[in-house]
């Protein structure tokens, strides 16, 4: 019991990181949603073994990206119907454009409102 309370703190401890320096990095948030496409487009091809080839960097960004989406569709009413869609369109737009953006811009036109 006391080592399963250890791992969850330093899994929590590990993922809290990345997600604290990419929280504002656009380039971050179109690459991540890139990876969940991938992942779902490799899924629907070769359904089981698309979870067992996607390694912890892929499952890191394209849960990433889910989250974010996610938790900014908790606040705003989108036009897509539902995250795939706006993860989509976010995935959609080349990693150059994040230097002219941010995240919120992103995630604000990725929602059409």
């Amino acid at each position: 019991m006391k080592y399963a309370r250890l791992l969850t703190l330093c899994i929590l401890g590990l993922t809290q990181v990345p997600t604290a320096n990419a929280s504002n990095d656009p380039e971050t948030l179109i690459t991540a949603c890139k990876e969940v496409i991938d992942i779902y487009a490799s899924r629907d091809e070769q359904r089981f073994l698309a979870g067992l080839t996607t390694g912890p960097s892929e499952a890191w960004q394209a849960g990433y990206c889910v989250g974010v989406v996610s938790e900014y569709r908790r606040h705003y009413e989108c036009d897509t119907s539902n995250w795939y869609d706006q993860a989509e369109r976010i995935a959609e737009l080349p990693v150059s454009f994040a230097s002219r953006t941010s995240v919120d811009q992103l995630l604000e036109l990725s929602c059409g409102l």
